[in-house]
């Protein structure tokens, strides 16, 4: 069974959201001095992740105009 080379890039897209969300994570319990992880700021975290993605898609595509 092939994967088609949208479907690599689609999970490349999001190993990368989720290892952004972790380092996020990560800097916040560091600073905090949190000793776990509520579900709830790592899916914030991923919420943001995807923002700034989409962020700096937006200002690239407004450079090539």
């Amino acid at each position: 069974m092939a994967v088609s080379e949208e479907v690599v890039k689609e999970q490349e897209i999001i190993e990368e959201d989720f290892k952004k969300a972790k380092q996020i994570c990560d800097r916040i319990k560091k600073k905090y001095e949190f000793n776990h992880m509520p579900e709830i700021l790592f899916a914030l975290c991923l919420i943001y992740s995807r923002q700034l993605n989409h962020h700096k898609y937006e200002e690239w595509m407004q450079g090539r105009r």
